[in-house]
């Protein structure tokens, strides 16, 4: 399965519109602060992949496997809403943590994501793996 960047509608899944219109408004700097924040999850999540070691990445910056995407909007969501100084609920803070605690499960290699389908992905398993040549003279045993 191929991997894909995050948009927005992605971030609008675990929050309102007024929301991340909030948050847009809230940013002083330069550029779209949604689009950062998304980048920024999603470089942490692939770190998470790329330190575990057990799936073949996708060589596009910032694309995430369909199975991480919704626990990186998790992670990102609590971002927004700690920027915009609004009581976080429960329901909220838990969905971080799962997010946090998958993160880690990814970094120890311990839940495995789907390949990138995408040439030229790099597969760290193939780091992993040993490889051995024939012995050079060839050995004579008897």
């Amino acid at each position: 399965m191929a991997w894909r960047t995050t948009t927005s509608d992605d971030l609008a899944a675990r929050l309102s519109d007024m929301e991340i219109e909030s948050f847009r408004t809230s940013y002083t700097g330069k550029g779209d602060p949604v689009e950062l924040l998304l980048n920024d999850t999603a470089a942490l999540f692939r770190d998470a992949i790329r330190t575990g070691g057990r799936s073949r990445m996708s060589p596009k910056a910032g694309a995430l496997p369909e199975s991480a995407i919704s626990k990186a909007m998790d992670y990102a969501a609590f971002d927004v809403l700690k920027r915009l100084d609004v009581p976080i609920n429960e329901d909220r803070r838990r969905a971080r943590q799962d997010a946090e605690d998958f993160m880690h499960r990814l970094e120890e290699g311990r839940f495995e994501v789907e390949d990138d389908e995408t040439p030229g992905g790099e597969d760290p398993r193939l780091a992993l793996t040993p490889s051995f040549t024939p012995p050079r003279p060839p050995r004579l045993l008897d």
